[in-house]
């Protein structure tokens, strides 16, 4: 069975109710409909602002999945979607989010291969991954870690690499 024509009357109506509700990516396309036959000027303004508030919303995504993803401590994911969000919305409070993530994932990187070589028994590695670790984030946890790695790699020189 055929699909009927609709009158382009209608596809520009629904493209100016989608317009009117904020359904921004939906009201293109449609104005894209009527844009083919009629090519008028109002069309293809509109047309304009729906990609650009379109844009905006997919940034307001990314920054809202960034959000979520370093709530749930998952910061590699977190500062992939803010690099995403940073190219569509250029504003210089997510720059400042991404240099944080960036030190965050890491850090968090070089404890999981710290932990690693902990576990693997190359205690001085463990050190080294530790004392880097322990650059961004110092607490007392990843001090003890990395003492306990120095006296099991049999390392006791003093100033030779101890904190």
């Amino acid at each position: 069975m055929k699909k009927k024509k609709k009158p382009i009357e209608e596809v520009l109506a629904r493209a100016e109710k989608m317009f009117a509700r904020g359904n921004f990516p939906l009201a293109k396309k449609e104005f894209e409909k009527a844009q083919k036959k009629l090519k008028r000027e109002d069309i293809a303004e509109k047309i304009w602002i729906c990609r650009k508030e379109a844009e905006t919303l997919k940034g307001r995504e990314l920054i809202k999945r960034a959000r979520k993803a370093e709530k749930k401590g998952d910061f590699t994911r977190a500062l992939q979607c803010f690099e995403a969000a940073s190219s569509i919305c250029n504003e210089e409070w997510i720059i400042k989010r991404i240099d944080v993530l960036r030190d965050r994932a890491a850090a968090g990187n070089a404890h999981f291969a710290a932990k690693e070589a902990e576990a693997a028994g190359d205690f001085q590695k463990a050190a080294d991954l530790y004392a880097t670790v322990g650059t961004s984030a110092v607490t007392t946890d990843l001090l003890l870690q990395r003492a306990e790695c120095l006296v099991r790699a049999e390392n006791y020189a003093p100033g030779g690499g101890c904190f």
